[in-house]
This record gives C-alpha cells, sequence and structure tokens, in this order.
C-alpha cells in the first residue's frame, strides 16, 4: 500500500517459515525501466505450542490396567517435543497418534492405587514449553484369588490341617477361616 502522506510503500505478509528470508524490492517507471535492491530480515518465533483435551483414559482405573495420557499439541510453526511426567517423576514420551493429528498418548503401565498426577509439556523448534496438568485415579475394587482343599472329614479330638492360598494385585492383607464350633460357637482363625 502506499501512503500518499509519506511517499512510502508497505506490505504486511505472514511468515510461514523462521530464520533468514530474503526479499527482494523492486521498482519500475512509466518508461518500463526497473530497478531492485535485495535485503533480507529475521523472522523469529515468539509464541509457544499450545495444548488442549488434556485427558487420562479411563479417568478412573482398575488396578493392574494401564492409564492412557492423551493431549492435543498445537504450534503456529511446529511442534518438536511432547512428554509427561507422572506423579512427579516418571517422565514418558507422548507418541504422535496416527488417527487425530495433532494428538499425543502415552501409556501409563500398572500405576499403584490411589490419586496421581501428571503433568503434559510440550515444546516449538524455537525452545518455548508450555505445560497443563491433570490427574487419574488408580482403584482396587476386585477381591483377592482363594483357593483352599476342602476338608471333608474329621473327627471331634483329631487335628484338621487346612491349607489355602490368596493372591490380590494390590497385596493380601490377610486370610482368616471362620467356623462354627461344636459347641454352636462360632470362631475365626487369621
Amino acid at each position: 500500500t502506499f501512503d500518499a502522506g509519506s511517499g512510502r510503500y508497505a506490505a504486511t505478509f505472514d511468515l510461514a517459515a523462521v530464520g533468514t528470508l530474503p526479499f527482494t524490492v523492486g521498482a519500475r517507471d512509466a518508461a518500463g525501466n526497473v530497478a531492485t535492491s535485495p535485503g533480507s530480515f529475521v523472522a523469529f518465533d515468539d509464541q509457544p505450542p499450545a495444548l488442549s483435551f488434556i485427558e487420562t483414559i479411563p479417568p478412573t482405573q482398575e488396578l493392574g490396567g494401564d492409564t492412557v495420557l492423551s493431549a492435543q499439541a498445537s504450534d503456529n510453526i511446529a511442534v518438536t517435543g511432547v512428554w509427561a511426567v507422572v506423579d512427579g517423576s516418571t517422565n514418558l514420551t507422548m507418541a504422535p497418534s496416527a488417527s487425530t493429528p495433532g494428538t499425543f498418548t502415552a501409556t501409563v503401565t500398572s500405576p499403584a492405587v490411589g490419586a496421581h498426577t501428571f503433568e503434559v509439556w510440550a515444546t516449538d523448534a524455537a525452545g518455548h514449553p508450555v505445560s497443563a496438568s491433570g490427574t487419574f485415579e488408580v482403584q482396587d475394587t476386585v477381591a483377592p484369588t482363594l483357593e483352599h482343599t476342602p476338608v471333608t472329614t474329621g473327627h471331634r479330638t483329631t487335628e484338621i490341617n487346612l491349607t489355602a492360598t490368596a493372591d490380590d494385585l494390590g497385596g493380601v492383607a490377610g486370610v482368616y477361616i471362620a467356623y462354627k464350633g461344636t459347641n454352636g460357637r462360632d470362631g475365626n482363625i487369621s
């Protein structure tokens, strides 16, 4: 555009790249004579990436299952890295999704029972970082597995040997045997 007050021409445009960019200014007079002058300028990226749709799949997981962290990351130039920090110490690289462009995922393998925190980070080529945080829960609602050898008969004065094994992903807190004695009283051995 021409500014009649200053007698200058100006152009505004969006840049699709960063770095040193060359340009040429040219002018033509009414007789068709052309003059050109080359130059260059440095374009830099001053915008960090953006993170959105931070989620865990599923938001509450059963003990022994994996939890998937998911986030969408975008940048005006390019996202160069996305990772997650779980519970302040476990670093996981988040990989781009093959089915959803701009979405990155990482799997937290068999986290412990309880509340967990995570922070997703993204950077661009200029090194600008951005982060967003979230939480997920792991619960244990599955009873232990229990196996025992049944006792079919026993004499009143004979010792009875009962063997049992128990297993649970969250650990077995205790094993007990509840019984009703010959005197009609309930009993419990742990």
